[in-house]
């Protein structure tokens, strides 16, 4: 997200457009979006990661471990 607003703000600041002309060539409008959508995607996986690690890890059992001396 840092990375997305200092584009935008240095696009802003160089005075580059939005028009058809003014996005060919370097332009930092077109890398914010690409910070916007790498954020997105990484919070997404982390999000969804979690998810699957907590769906798929089990407890071994659900009641406590029995101690050895109550075995003798």
């Amino acid at each position: 997200m840092i990375g997305m607003t200092a584009c935008l703000v240095n696009a802003g600041v160089r005075h580059q457009t939005l028009t058809e002309e003014g996005l060919k060539g370097a332009n930092l409008w077109i890398t914010a979006v690409w910070f916007f959508m790498l954020a997105k995607w990484t919070s997404l996986i982390a999000v969804f990661s979690r998810r699957y690690r907590d769906a798929i890890t089990i407890p071994l059992s659900k009641t406590p471990p029995i101690r050895s001396e109550n075995l003798v």
